[in-house]
């Protein structure tokens, strides 16, 4: 198993205001495949993908480049070898990660509901 590594969350709910959590990824979300696990889960979102379907996606996309030897825009094209082909582990490490993150927002998003009618009650 890899090792987990921190990622920041962030959470704007009104003007002025941020809302921070740390949560632990263990695929490798660097700037080496140019992928964000915040942006990936509104992706899948947006096209109403599950989590794993989203996951499956990346893994394809990436093994995709990797065969055919081209990159994605976000890429840079010496950075991926034939080495850098991702396997049915990496897709349930991404499919965790992806979850993780979409709980962690989701908390961030209840917190500042929380703390809105907390001040609403005492504006009341």
């Amino acid at each position: 198993m890899s090792t987990l590594r921190p990622y920041r969350l962030v959470h704007y709910p009104v003007a002025g205001e941020c809302l921070l959590k740390v949560v632990h990824l263990s695929w490798h979300w660097d700037w080496r495949y140019g992928l964000d696990p915040a942006l990936e889960c509104r992706r899948a979102a947006e096209a109403n993908q599950t989590l794993e379907a989203r996951a499956a996606a990346i893994v394809d996309s990436i093994n995709a480049e990797v065969e055919t030897a081209t990159t994605a825009i976000n890429r840079r094209p010496h950075l991926l070898a034939p080495t850098d082909r991702l396997g049915p582990a990496d897709r349930d490490r991404i499919r965790r990660d992806l979850l993780t993150v979409q709980v962690g927002l989701a908390m961030l998003g209840a917190l500042a509901a929380k703390v809105a009618l907390e001040r609403y009650r005492g504006n009341g």
